[in-house]
């Protein structure tokens, strides 16, 4: 849990260095939130190891959407820009899918970057491999198996592998679909008379969004991924 105790770490630096109490509680709530998410996904593939237990699509993306950390690290964002937000900006509905957006791009690019590795180790819970599963309901609609039997019997079955390149290509899709919101809500946000005239919105509209450019670059670069070509998904 490397990503809880470096949250926890720099939560304690930044109330040592005077972070504002409204964003403490918040950056609290979200590292809260954080566990509780990792917990259910422990859970998703302890289902599915035991069970053959498959979580629709919809179920593990808003999951994902927390697991991946991303909303502690928006909370953060304020704290770096020296800022303490308005509530009202916070729970505006323009800002909360805005957040949400941001979370879901960096989520679904980890995941998709991760596949290939995951799949190897037997970890199965995962946007593309969920995708595919959506894509094949009727090969798999009757699996009552365990993830090691699921493995197997993937392993040269052309008919329930061929399509993870366009469970991997759908990922890529609803990844960029994510980006393009992130940029038409934030057009939307500035665009608004109430919320572009709040102190500080632009410069904390600005540097959400940017997290979707720095996760991207730092996944180009991270030793701990291997871009995946399509070859990468079967076999």
């Amino acid at each position: 849990m490397l990503p809880l105790r470096l949250g926890i770490q720099w939560w304690e630096e930044m109330k040592h260095e005077g972070m504002p109490s409204s964003q403490q509680n918040r950056f609290e709530a979200e590292l809260t939130k954080y566990v509780m998410a990792q917990v259910q996904i422990v859970r998703m593939n302890e289902q599915l190891g035991l069970k053959g237990s498959i979580p629709s699509l919809l179920e593990y993306v808003r999951v994902r959407r927390v697991a991946v950390g991303a909303p502690a690290s928006i909370v953060a964002s304020e704290y770096d820009l020296g800022i303490d937000l308005d509530p009202q900006i916070l729970h505006d509905p323009l800002v909360l899918a805005l957040q949400d957006a941001v979370s879901d791009h960096v989520a679904w690019l980890n995941d998709i970057l991760s596949f290939p590795k995951e799949f190897r180790r037997g970890e199965l819970i995962n946007l593309v491999f969920l995708i595919h599963i959506e894509n094949n309901h009727i090969l798999f609609g009757d699996y009552n198996g365990s993830a090691v039997d699921l493995i197997a019997s993937l392993d040269g079955n052309e008919e329930r592998t061929g399509s993870f390149d366009a469970a991997a290509c759908r990922a890529w899709e609803m990844t960029k679909s994510r980006y393009e919101d992130c940029a038409r809500l934030a057009s939307e946000i500035m665009g608004s008379p109430h919320l572009s005239a709040m102190p500080h919105v632009k410069r904390y509209v600005e540097a959400i969004c940017s997290i979707t450019i720095g996760n991207w670059a730092w996944s180009l670069r991270c030793g701990r991924y291997n871009a995946p070509t399509i070859s990468s998904y079967v076999g």
